[in-house]
């Protein structure tokens, strides 16, 4: 296909109407990557989709941020250990190599575990 092979304005009118990108594509014949290429070339944003309540409860159901005292305090708790830390990083969302960055600032020696 050329590169001018459906109309932006169309494309438009179809994004007002709530379709979604690949409904658009569909219906002008192009791939979604066509669509989503011509939207940067044009300098436009696709609209955000409102969901019905699921964002409200999804950030209900965060959990609590613990403060840098209660985080220094349970990363020591780890004693460095592989499994508590991947414990620790998962809790907090973060990777398993971050953790380790974190309890290395700490400075802590690890705990070595005897039979």
């Amino acid at each position: 296909m050329t590169r001018d092979s459906f109309s932006t304005e169309v494309m438009c009118l179809m994004i007002a109407q709530g379709l979604k990108q690949a409904e658009v594509a569909e219906r002008l014949g192009v791939t979604r990557g066509a669509v989503v290429a011509r939207m940067k070339r044009e300098g436009l944003e696709w609209p955000a989709r409102r969901r019905s309540g699921t964002a409200q409860a999804f950030k209900a159901a965060k959990p609590r941020r613990p403060s840098a005292e209660d985080d220094a305090a349970s990363l020591a708790a780890t004693g460095g250990r592989y499994t508590a830390l991947c414990d620790w990083a998962r809790a907090r969302g973060l990777s398993h190599t971050q953790a380790l960055q974190r309890w290395h600032r700490l400075r802590l020696p690890a705990l070595v575990r005897r039979p």
